[in-house]
């Protein structure tokens, strides 16, 4: 019981989070959140949804003007500007 009312308590303030989105190269949608990455305290979570119904995720930051990307599983950084993105509430 105490596990559904923490589960109830906290599920408001995620589902009320800010998100930022621009569509990706391949079809799909860039996420941004403003939810801490886990293991990066210093970087931002984020994912991207592909047309297939993969979901990659990974974290990001803005720097020197630019949102920058990097995967799980990789190394190399993207970068995207900022004003690609779109601001949108509770998603």
């Amino acid at each position: 019981m105490k596990k559904l009312l923490i589960a109830l308590l906290i599920l408001p303030t995620i589902a009320l989070a800010d998100v930022w989105t621009t569509q990706n190269n391949a079809g799909g949608q860039i996420v941004l959140t403003d939810r801490p990455c886990i293991g990066y305290p210093k970087l931002m979570e984020m994912y991207t949804r592909m047309p297939t119904g993969e979901t990659l995720s990974g974290c990001w930051a803005f720097y020197d003007g630019f949102i920058h990307v990097v995967y799980q599983g990789e190394t190399n950084q993207h970068t995207y500007t900022p004003q690609a993105f779109i601001k949108q509430k509770g998603l």
